[in-house]
């Protein structure tokens, strides 16, 4: 609390009282310091009484308390009766007791009974026990910072100006109670509050990581059954900015115990939902036509087919119904279905990747939620996790089979499209187009062209003018599907690729990478020599930045790291993941 010995001369008490035995402190001093203490909400008694270190422990005793804290000099004083007074009655004050009475952190709401009121600059009395949000103190902000960076939002909610995803007092008591019991931890310190949660310091004893989580959850089970289900802790590195003295030796920091409330995932607004997959199925539609639309020829025949009938639709239905057939549009029906049909085979790959993972590891995540894109049908499917992941290992492994599978998938769907891809002279006019510029955006896919329909195809004679490349519908959906998975594979936030860079490098790592992707991404969008990448790349940009461009919730054990063969995949993934999304 910091405040000079000579301050506790002259406190609301006049100096003829007599000393309380062994210290300078009279005793109309000392029963002025227990009223207040005895005004104090619970919480912040609580924490007047640990701060009074080992010699009192746990002890309800306010003179003792207020003895060890006077003994080292931790009580500036008031510098009268009335000012103490002021103070008891601002303790009592309704307005700020419940908050912390209920255990809940206020944020960013100064609290008159706990701020400094001396005007000689010293702190005020309960100055030391200010709950983060309160302080000032640039080192606790710095932290904060960086919890708020590492962590999503939803791991910090607040509601009325209070954290409600961090477990109350009482839960935190209990939690600690547990750990003192426990042969698997040996907790160091107190608690260290941080925005919605806490994180304890202390040693693991047992084998890994797993073991110590497995034996943790069996103690809640077991001996602490009102805990279990409100609270939520996880093995994490420690997340806080190392201090000075321990970048200059570089000390290998111990991993923490985070603990938090129950309630940190996202939310999932399902009316929401339902429209994005709408859309993205109106885009789908949308882009399975567009190629078709671009061929003149089959553009022209539709167009003369519509003016010769007042209603196109109506028309073909008569037709249909009287058994005739209208060659061209029969054509684009047919070949419009197929593209459509390629293009969910790579989406259902994709899908197929993560579940036979979330099948294996019993994790648990929603279905896939499906965000359009005008040009490719959908930019990503995302997949929410509903409960936290054990281990990073499964979430590199969830993480990474989805884009993987899709892309293999792509390419060879696009591979065997363009080997059906006709090349004479009678069938090219008839095919649909897919812009150069775009193709161009691919060196895998233009290397395919090159590879399968001969050198130079995409700039060479076979195009329709040089705008358009001539393919089938199941090689345009190919290259579709490469696009679309290599992007989910891109390393931000909460996307696949960004969930695997988490797993890999840890959440200062994927935060650094997720930068660089951001800017690589922002470049590639406003420098290349037409709007193709434009469209392509922007809407993902938004996608990122809205919807994906927070981290990952936590895994229950972060400390432990993934096996060799998950990373080669990984690194393999993205690999591919930069020859589909590097332009030629």
């Amino acid at each position: 609390l910091g405040a000079s010995a000579s301050g506790n001369d002259n406190i609301g008490a006049s100096a003829s009282s007599p000393l309380v035995a062994g210290t300078t402190m009279t005793e109309a001093q000392l029963a002025d310091y227990i009223e207040v203490f005895e005004a104090m909400p619970s919480f912040l008694r609580q924490l007047a009484i640990k701060a009074a270190g080992s010699e009192v422990g746990n002890s309800k005793n306010l003179t003792e308390v207020i003895l060890t804290l006077y003994q080292y000099d931790a009580l500036p004083p008031p510098r009268d009766a009335e000012e103490f007074l002021d103070l008891k009655q601002r303790a009592k004050d309704p307005d700020i007791a419940p908050s912390f009475q209920s255990g809940k952190v206020p944020v960013g709401k100064t609290n008159n009974a706990l701020s400094d009121n001396t005007t000689d600059g010293s702190e005020g009395l309960f100055d030391r026990f200010k709950p983060p949000g309160l302080t000032g103190d640039p080192d606790k902000d710095r932290v904060n910072n960086m919890i708020n960076t590492l962590f999503p939002s939803t791991l910090r909610r607040f509601e009325n100006d209070v954290y409600t995803t961090q477990p109350t007092t009482e839960q935190i008591t209990s939690f600690t109670k547990l750990l003192t019991t426990t042969k698997s931890f040996v907790q160091q310190g107190q608690p260290e509050e941080i925005p919605g949660g806490y994180l304890i310091r202390g040693l693991n004893r047992l084998d890994n990581a797993t073991e110590l989580i497995k034996s943790l959850d069996d103690e809640l089970i077991t001996r602490q059954q009102d805990l279990n289900g409100e609270v939520r802790f996880f093995y994490i590195m420690d997340p806080t900015p190392p201090t000075e003295e321990q970048i200059e030796n570089r000390v290998e920091r111990d991993p923490v115990l985070m603990v938090t409330g129950k309630n940190i995932l996202s939310d999932n607004n399902q009316f929401f939902n339902v429209f994005l997959t709408a859309v993205s199925l109106v885009a789908i539609f949308s882009v399975s036509v567009t190629p078709y639309s671009r061929n003149e020829i089959l553009n022209q025949a539709v167009t003369e087919f519509a003016e010769q009938n007042a209603a196109l639709s109506n028309s073909v239905l008569e037709a249909t119904a009287r058994g005739e057939s209208i060659p061209k549009i029969d054509y684009i029906v047919q070949n419009s279905n197929m593209l459509r049909n390629g293009l969910a085979a790579t989406q259902f790959s994709h899908e197929i990747g993560h579940t036979i993972v979330t099948r294996m590891k019993q994790l648990n995540v929603t279905g896939p939620i499906l965000i359009p894109s005008p040009i490719t049908g959908l930019t990503a499917t995302v997949n929410r996790i509903k409960d936290p992941f054990p281990t990073r290992q499964d979430l590199l492994q969830f993480a990474v089979s989805g884009p993987l599978l899709g892309m293999l998938t792509s390419v060879l769907l696009m591979y065997v499209g363009l080997q059906l891809t006709p090349n004479t002279k009678e069938a090219i006019p008839l095919l649909p187009l897919l812009p150069i510029s775009l193709l161009k955006q691919s060196t895998l896919a233009s290397g395919l062209v090159d590879s399968v329909l001969g050198s130079g195809f995409v700039e060479g004679p076979q195009s329709t003018g040089t705008l358009d490349v001539p393919l089938s519908a199941l090689a345009i959906a190919g290259f579709f599907g490469m696009v679309i998975n290599a992007l989910a594979m891109a390393p931000y936030g909460r996307t696949d690729g960004g969930r695997a860079a988490t797993a890999l490098l840890g959440r200062s790592g994927a935060q650094g990478i997720s930068l660089l992707t951001s800017i690589a991404f922002f470049i590639i969008s406003f420098t290349y020599n037409d709007n193709t990448s434009l469209s392509v790349i922007f809407p993902f940009l938004l996608f990122m930045g809205f919807y994906q461009g927070e981290q990952e919730v936590p895994c229950r054990n972060e400390v432990d790291e993934p096996g060799a063969i998950s990373a080669l995949l990984a690194g393999f993934a993205w690999f591919l993941m930069f020859l589909i999304l590097t332009p030629v």
